[in-house]
């Protein structure tokens, strides 16, 4: 907003276009600027709310392939090329019902086996665990795909 107006008025002080163009560089620069910060911000805000839901899922092996798949994300372990941004209009549309249908599919089969593998490993009272550990997953899971 300062630097390209000043440096178009050092060039040539007379000459109000270029110092009007400089003004509209800075402008379009410092809204440019802002507006990515702001959303990859928020893009942060929520990768960690993701996350902290994950972990309140007390689901182990559900916060394991949640933390597999973001850091598959952030890293591109898959070697795949892609473009930074939206590819499509349909992957704009099908990634959050995709991950929400992920999240109500774990929440729901988290809360038929985990009584099961409670019970299996530590009896009743894993049983009792088991079904909190359902409950909390039903909620917790599709939340994370929200």
């Amino acid at each position: 907003l300062v630097v390209a107006p000043a440096a178009a008025f050092m060039k040539s002080p007379t000459n109000v276009k270029k110092i009007g163009a400089g003004v509209g560089k800075g402008a379009l620069s410092l809204f440019s600027h802002s507006a990515s910060g702001i959303f990859g911000f928020s893009a942060r805000l929520w990768a960690t709310a993701g996350q902290t839901v994950a972990i309140l899922s007390l689901d182990p092996e559900y916060r394991q392939w949640h933390r597999d798949r973001v850091v598959n994300e952030a890293t591109n372990l898959n070697r795949v090329w892609k473009r930074r941004g939206v590819q499509s209009l349909q992957e704009i549309f099908l990634r959050p019902i995709t991950d929400i249908f992920l999240g109500v599919t774990a929440g729901t089969t988290g809360f038929i086996t985990a009584p099961y593998k409670g019970a299996k490993t530590r009896g009743r009272r894993g049983f009792v665990e088991g079904v909190a550990i359902g409950t909390i997953g039903v909620v917790a899971k599709p939340v994370v795909g929200v």
